[in-house]
């Protein structure tokens, strides 16, 4: 005998209200929310699938990762509660409200209307504490019936304001939307993409990140040119946002490997984005030690003695020695991919001065390669960019240093600016090309000689002329001016010194005679 599973509340109540006019929050489907980025339902947006982890959007802006066990109780403080089972198998995107006994209703988002502008102002408006006729008293206890829903509590509120009507109409949502964020139950359900981990990271504890922001980490996989089946290394101290970053792109093909300073490396983000086995399986480790000093790293571990293994003493002990034997193979065979080079692609986020990291891997990058290195101070790149263009060898082409800052715009019909006040952070990112500093030095060494050789014949054979030249002039001059039966001068010692012919011109017969004279009967 078949059952058929009961129907999941949410989604029945969903099909049930689509031609019904919707309960709106505007804090959650219209509006900003801040720094997270709100995931729009469609099609092709994947469902939320038991013990997966998601984001959950509060009507404070705020946002909760939770893990989506199945018959389980999610708490969400004073917005309420809601069992986790009629989450499961709806698409992300969806706003929901938190009704009694714990079950929840999808809304639809408000529908942003352009308002008509009145060109109004607030300027004869005495908007204070008086003009709320209903106490606070009052409003506790409101909140406390069960039977009243956050959006009845906000009709409420803004009919007891005596002032309400006086607004202009672009008041009157600013109030009712910061009334909606105070009195509403509900949540909307974010996928864990990377903006929105980024940004939630960013915004829980930007200073573990490194103060890295979305735009800063989609400019390094740009410039680091990330794409699946690459061999890519990576130094990453942010807790694994940059890895996580890297293997959404590579979609399980290709290798990554990590470097890093302890025992095992820190990828405690990577959980938030529900990667599968598949698509974690390009990643690699190494301590700084097993990549550059692998002659120092343990041997390989030996076996017991057969005797041993016998007589069943030893059976704990061969347990053992297959883990670490297990464990030694993988370091073995990652120290072998790392020092066979040829990577196509350097990424360095680290607290550590990158004037010590980057040279030190930069020789297993394959030439013309990117190498991206990111810092929160820019002092700290302009060393890097200094010790690797203007050294003796240089190893990258072009190395550039830019800071991107996106600022966040408002976008409502009649009312587009930017937002009053931003955090700071974003960082700096050093980009260029790994090049092959030999082969370039022997094309420009030999270039140079050319040039030069050629420079210096012709310099040498307009000497020649100039003086051959000149010593014709000269020795016309002086068979003008002297009588052509002149006499040979010989010193004291009667060695021959110099020797003046009949023609007048000068032939020096020193130690170096012989070449003197060849050039002048030349």
């Amino acid at each position: 005998m078949s059952t058929q599973a009961a129907p999941n509340p949410a989604v029945q109540a969903l099909e049930e209200d689509r031609s019904a006019t919707p309960v709106t929050l505007a804090s959650l489907g219209s509006s900003s929310h801040g720094d997270i980025a709100l995931e729009e339902t469609s099609e092709e947006n994947p469902v939320v699938k038991a013990n997966q982890q998601l984001l959950l959007l509060l009507p404070s802006k705020n946002v909760k990762v939770v893990t989506v066990t199945p018959k389980t109780t999610i708490s969400l403080g004073k917005f309420g509660s809601f069992k986790s089972d009629d989450i499961i198998g709806t698409p992300y995107g969806l706003t929901y409200e938190i009704h009694e006994n714990k079950t929840i209703v999808p809304i639809a988002p408000s529908a942003i209307d352009e308002i008509e502008d009145d060109v109004g102002n607030n300027r004869e408006l005495n908007d204070d504490a008086t003009a709320q006729t209903l106490t606070w008293q009052e409003i506790e206890a409101l909140k406390k019936d069960k039977n009243i829903q956050g959006k009845e509590i906000v009709e409420k509120v803004m009919a007891a304001h005596s002032n309400f009507d006086k607004k202009t109409e672009f008041a009157k949502e600013k109030y009712q939307r910061r009334k909606e964020q105070k009195f509403l139950r509900g949540f909307t359900v974010l996928a864990p993409t990377l903006p929105t981990i980024c940004d939630y990271l960013w915004t829980r504890d930007q200073h573990r990140i490194l103060d890295i922001r979305t735009s800063s980490l989609s400019y390094i996989l740009a410039q680091a040119n990330v794409f699946p089946g690459g061999r890519y290394l990576v130094v990453d101290d942010t807790g694994g946002l940059i890895v996580a970053a890297m293997l959404e792109r590579m979609g399980g093909e290709g290798t990554l490997m990590v470097l890093h300073e302890n025992e095992h490396p820190a990828l405690d983000v990577c959980r938030y984005f529900n990667f599968s086995p598949r698509q974690l399986s390009p990643v690699k480790s190494l301590s700084w030690l097993q990549a550059l000093h692998p002659e120092e790293t343990d041997p390989r571990p030996e076996m017991p003695a057969l005797e041993a293994i016998v007589d069943g003493k030893g059976h704990n002990a061969a347990k053992r020695l297959a883990g670490r034997l297990k464990s030694w193979g993988r370091v073995d065979k990652a120290q072998k991919d790392f020092l066979e080079g040829g990577w196509d692609g350097c990424v360095v986020v680290s607290t550590f001065d990158p004037v010590t990291i980057v040279p030190a891997i930069l020789p297993y990058v394959e030439g013309s390669r990117p190498v991206v290195v990111y810092a929160p101070h820019k002092e700290t790149l302009l060393q890097l960019s200094i010790h690797l263009h203007n050294g003796t060898k240089r190893q990258i082409l072009a190395p550039t240093i830019v800071s991107l800052r996106a600022r966040e715009y408002q976008t409502l019909p009649g009312r587009v600016h930017p937002m009053m006040t931003m955090g700071g952070g974003g960082g700096w990112v050093l980009s260029g090309l790994r090049v092959l500093p030999s082969d370039i030095e022997a094309v420009a060494g030999s270039a140079r000689q050319a040039g030069r050789g050629k420079k210096k014949k012709e310099k040498n054979g307009e000497a020649k002329e100039k003086k051959r030249s000149k010593g014709g002039d000269e020795g016309a001059e002086e068979t003008l001016e002297e009588s052509p039966a002149k006499k040979t001068k010989i010193a004291e010692n009667g060695d021959a010194t110099s020797t003046e012919t009949e023609t007048g011109t000068p032939m020096d017969t020193s130690a170096d005679g012989s070449a003197a004279v060849t050039e002048a009967e030349a």
